[in-house]
């Protein structure tokens, strides 16, 4: 809802608006938070490093992102693709959790 209020011309029907939205919601999924993953990793007596951690991290934003977009019928068969279309920007907006960042999008399609 936050990423459709924001946007003048967000579209439900557009795999790639829907996408970048679960991108977002699986970056703030505790589902996906690498402070818990981490904890487990210890208790199992592994060591991970930070690197390991985040492409741990952006494989399980991924995954989750991806198999949400794969409940949309019309995004199903690739929403893989769709997903990593979107990462890299999509999961680099922290709106509207980082300060200054509730800014309005007047075309969330320029931000793709």
């Amino acid at each position: 809802m936050y990423d459709y209020n924001r946007s003048e011309n967000y579209n439900c029907n557009n795999c790639k608006h829907l996408a970048c939205t679960e991108v977002r919601a699986a970056f703030f999924s505790t589902k996906c938070n690498p402070k818990q993953r981490s904890s487990r990793w210890s208790t199992f007596g592994g060591r991970m490093d930070l690197l390991d951690r985040q492409d741990a991290n952006d494989y399980c934003i991924r995954e989750l992102a991806q198999e949400h977009l794969e409940e949309k019928e019309k995004c199903k068969e690739k929403a893989e693709r769709y997903v990593n279309y979107v990462f890299d920007r999509c999961s680099k907006d922290m709106s509207p959790f980082e300060s200054g960042a509730q800014r309005k999008v007047k075309n969330i399609s320029s931000m793709l």
